[in-house]
């Protein structure tokens, strides 16, 4: 808004000396307005922002906040292969999906142990009083068993299907842990390219520094006009601007990496 206002002004002066601008004063003129639209609806929406964050924070109204640019995260980020580890150790999907593992094994040993025989073994001890010609203590041992021989397939159906079941939970354990390594994979990108948006950004903001550095220098010089100036102090505060939100979604991809990780978080 204040280049646009300055380039209106250098308009003013140049028509007042006399050079017929009059196309390019009715720009000027046009671009400080919409400027100045432009900054109004800005400062309505930071009113109306700052509004709901003091509800939020249950703060009487009218109550002055002073917003602070946090400091750049700078954590190193762990491996891939760290997160999806941790990720899958906690991840209750994973847990329910090896419970239901090991139930389809025991319930399918259970199935194949219907072909094992049932044998019994029994030992007995009888005492005898009165009858002269036996003896008066006896040990018998006996064994007993049983064995289904046919059955018309129905152990053989059970037993399938137990195996059938087991197949099928150890396929949804494998595709519950895969589920969560993408989930992880794309979390984990998402920092990755934060970090480098950023990276971008603060060279973006070096740059913006010195040209305003040297425009500074060119004006003190009678080099360069207001107009300059304010033009490369609005692109620094655009770089400015563009450096915070970076740093913003690195938090914000970090903290979604954190969520799918199973709440690992970089020390």
């Amino acid at each position: 808004m204040c280049a646009a206002r300055r380039q209106s002004v250098d308009v003013q002066q140049s028509v007042a000396s006399g050079i017929d601008v009059t196309a390019r004063g009715l720009g000027a003129s046009a671009s400080a307005l919409d400027a100045e639209l432009a900054w109004t609806n800005a400062k309505d929406s930071a009113s109306d922002a700052e509004g709901e964050l003091r509800s939020a924070l249950a703060l009487p109204p009218g109550t002055q906040l002073e917003l602070v640019a946090p400091d750049p995260r700078r954590e190193v980020l762990s491996s891939l292969d760290t997160y999806v580890a941790r990720a899958v150790s906690a991840s209750p999907d994973v847990a329910a999906a090896r419970a239901a593992v090991e139930q389809a094994r025991q319930a399918s040993a259970l199935a194949r142990a219907d072909y094992i025989p049932d044998v019994g073994v029994g030992v007995t001890y009888t005492m005898l009083d009165g009858v002269s010609f036996l003896p008066r203590q006896a040990v018998g041992l006996s064994i007993q068993g049983s064995w289904t021989v046919l059955d018309w397939g129905k152990r053989g159906s059970v037993s399938r299907e137990r195996a059938a079941q087991a197949n099928a939970a150890a396929i949804g354990l494998a595709l519950a842990r895969d589920r969560v390594s993408v989930e992880v994979e794309r979390a984990y990108r998402g920092v990755v390219r934060a970090e480098r948006g950023a990276e971008v950004a603060r060279a973006a903001l070096d740059a913006r520094r010195a040209a305003v550095k040297i425009t500074r220098d060119r004006g003190a010089r009678g080099l360069a006009s207001e107009t300059e100036l304010a033009s490369v102090e609005a692109e620094l505060a655009q770089a400015e601007a563009q450096t915070l939100a970076a740093e913003l979604q690195i938090r914000l991809a970090r903290a979604e990496l954190t969520r799918a990780g199973g709440g690992f978080v970089d020390r």
